[in-house]
């Protein structure tokens, strides 16, 4: 029977009321020895009448994921008798998705601590209006007790509430901007955020604050894990959940998912801001906040949290289930049907636009309010959408068609976005012809851009895109009159970006030095630039070599003109990079001075350390002394064997002026 016993010696109880979304539950224990690794296995206890023996085995399979940690101690685990573990499976085939609590009881006289699971098997499509979500019941009364719904009993909510959450976030300071934009990634088929370490109620608020910004039905179909093993390598994609905490006696296994795709957050991580709306996390990881996410952290911010989720949870009883699949937009409506919220209206309307769900029932009076602020307040193609079914053409416009739509997709969305169809197919004769006109070429290109995906079906429609967007948006980028924001450009697509990097980095205005180091592009095309190219991730020469003119341009932008306090060192490496190149395009400065130049101006009043000038050396060209800039980090830093060996690198790089002979005889002892 794999991990469970038989079912005959479970006490068999009437089932839920099946008119209900809570169609059945379980409960089961098992007993665990600490020292010990084997699998828990699970006995029946209490289970519902007429439940399927297959489906009791489903609640039941869950040894791996439950073990406490070898060496755990039951305070380590929570309070007696209240959950460790909250996990919401993805829906079975059947549609139902398991609601399981692990609780751990006291230990008898050997050690042994009893552990008791407990399974509500529920059905997201019949939630409907029902407000109650998955992680409000984290530390509820209801685990402690059998959980089956009984005649006057509701399922009441635990003690997760708004006053908690504030001080959990000030408590755990910068982190909630983090989850946010992470968890909005994984809603768009990104990989799971991992929370690690001994703090399970760090993935529980975590959870009840994603829940509040989605529909209810949108929460069950959101899995998650306050408590998940990681006790053999699992790789992020076999991983069913959207939020997991993991415990800190996995960490070490949580490397190698975090290079499979997944997200990892120290429970007690602060995260390092990588610029606007950017974080860089210990595991290396940067994370970027969307349309979504920013609308989230504000809503947060400004303490409009309960009122957006009373506006939520006023929707689910006009919608029910429709849209749950596509969970992003209901933040949006919500912050459009607030009474007071006008700042945030016109990034509320883009973002319903852009989420908006197929299935909506738009004769709903809260659906037609939200309706028409969109179309008010968001820009086209809004306006261009057919009264009629505006919920099927923005999921078809935007590419969202069926899958078994097939040859026809790309024939879809041109002939849906008719207006773009026209831009696009006079682009290359525009171009060419240097028209006055030609100026909204480039935004009609990110237009249709933004409407491809990945699909091999539009492998074509990429490269006729990426192909024009060289002849017409290149030069418009690197023309320092550009204002995207003025005109109007949508963020530049992904993929897209990824084609014309390698175009930008052989334009002369990048490679001949003339232009000042982040200026080359005007201040607002690098604020509609965003995250793209921006340095990511810790310093070190591998990082740094992987960096261009493109990165570099980005970077000085940031340290010379924004004057950001954030910068991480490998962004004023890069930025040092971008200086060096200056001094090379203009002849007034010698070639011993370039490094020294780029270097005052990185690394300020001396700030440049050893470790960072070791890095810079490595991947200076080779033609290009750095004796002068190595010898003054020298000149502050005692002798030792790390600067002899600094030293030891520059003398089998190049030849040493005289003037720094006694210094590098010093540190070579």
């Amino acid at each position: 029977m794999g991990p469970t016993g038989g079912i005959g010696e479970a006490a068999v109880v009437e089932a839920a009321d099946v008119s209900g979304p809570v169609r059945g539950h379980v409960v089961g224990s098992a007993v665990w020895r600490p020292g010990t690794a084997e699998p828990l296995r699970w006995q029946p206890e209490v289970v519902s009448r007429d439940l399927p023996d297959d489906i009791v085995h489903r609640v039941l399979a869950d040894g791996p994921s439950a073990l406490p940690p070898a060496s755990a101690v039951p305070r380590r685990l929570g309070d007696v008798d209240r959950p460790y573990r909250l996990a919401l499976s993805p829906p079975g085939s059947d549609g139902l998705v398991c609601l399981r609590a692990t609780t751990a009881g006291r230990p008898d006289a050997s050690g042994a601590l009893r552990l008791r699971l407990a399974g509500l098997l529920v059905d997201p499509s019949v939630i409907g209006s029902a407000v109650l979500r998955p992680a409000d019941l984290w530390d509820a009364d209801i685990w402690s007790m059998d959980p089956g719904p009984r005649p006057g009993r509701d399922l009441r909510r635990g003690s997760l509430d708004d006053a908690g959450l504030t001080a959990f976030a000030r408590a755990h300071p910068d982190q909630r901007e983090v989850v946010l934009a992470a968890v909005s990634s994984t809603m768009r088929s990104g990989g799971p955020l991992l929370v690690v370490g001994d703090e399970p109620a760090a993935a529980a608020h975590w959870a009840w604050l994603v829940g509040r910004l989605l529909l209810p039905v949108a929460t069950w179909l959101l899995p998650f894990s306050t408590y998940e093993r990681l006790v053999a390598p699992r790789p992020a994609g076999t991983l069913p959940f959207a939020l997991a905490g993991v415990p800190g006696a996995d960490a070490s296994a949580v490397g190698a998912i975090a290079e499979l795709g997944a997200t990892v957050l120290g429970d007690r991580e602060q995260p390092v801001r990588g610029g606007r709306d950017r974080w860089v996390l210990r595991s290396g990881t940067a994370v970027s906040a969307g349309p979504w996410a920013r609308l989230a952290e504000t809503v947060v911010v400004l303490d409009l949290l309960p009122e957006v989720a009373r506006r939520v949870d006023a929707l689910a009883a006009e919608v029910g289930g429709a849209g749950a699949r596509r969970p992003l937009w209901a933040l949006a409506a919500a912050v459009l049907l607030l009474d007071d919220a006008d700042d945030l209206t016109a990034d509320a309307a883009a973002l319903a636009r852009d989420e908006w769900p197929a299935g909506v029932p738009v004769g709903a009076p809260l659906v037609t309010r939200v309706l028409e602020l969109v179309r008010e307040h968001a820009p086209p193609p809004v306006v261009a959408a057919p009264s009629a079914r505006p919920d099927a053409w923005w999921e078809t416009a935007r590419g969202r068609v069926p899958a078994d739509a097939g040859e026809s997709l790309s024939r879809t969305w041109f002939r849906l976005s008719g207006a773009v169809r026209r831009g696009v197919e006079t682009a290359r004769e525009r171009a060419r012809e240097r028209q006055a006109e030609a100026g909204d070429l480039p935004s009609s290109l990110l237009s249709v851009a933004a409407l491809l995906d990945d699909s091999p079906a539009l492998a074509e429609d990429r490269r006729q895109i990426a192909e024009l967007a060289r002849e017409v948006l290149v030069p418009a980028v690197l023309d320092r009159s550009t204002d995207p924001l003025r005109d109007g450009w949508e963020p530049v697509a992904d993929w897209l970006w990824e084609e014309l990097v390698p175009e930008l980095e052989v334009a002369p205005q990048l490679t001949d030095g003339r232009g000042l180091p982040g200026t080359v592009l005007s201040a607002a095309t690098h604020e509609w630039l965003g995250h793209r190219s921006l340095p990511v991730g810790p310093l070190t020469v591998a990082a740094l070599q992987r960096t261009g003119p493109v990165e570099w341009e980005r970077a000085a932008h940031r340290l010379h003109v924004r004057r950001g306090t954030d910068v991480t060192p490998l962004e004023r490496a890069a930025a040092f990079l971008a200086a060096v190149s200056f001094g090379a395009g203009n002849g007034g400065t010698p070639v011993e001075r370039w490094a020294g130049r780029a270097a005052e101006a990185a690394y300020p009043h001396g700030s440049l350390d050893l470790d960072t000038a070791r890095v810079l050396m490595e991947v200076l060209p080779a033609d290009i002394p750095f004796a002068w800039v190595l010898g003054a980090v020298l000149q502050r830093t005692p002798p030792g064997a790390v600067t002899r060996a600094a030293v030891l690198r520059l003398l089998d790089r190049e030849v040493v002026p005289p003037a720094l002979q006694r210094l590098i005889e010093w540190h070579l002892g």
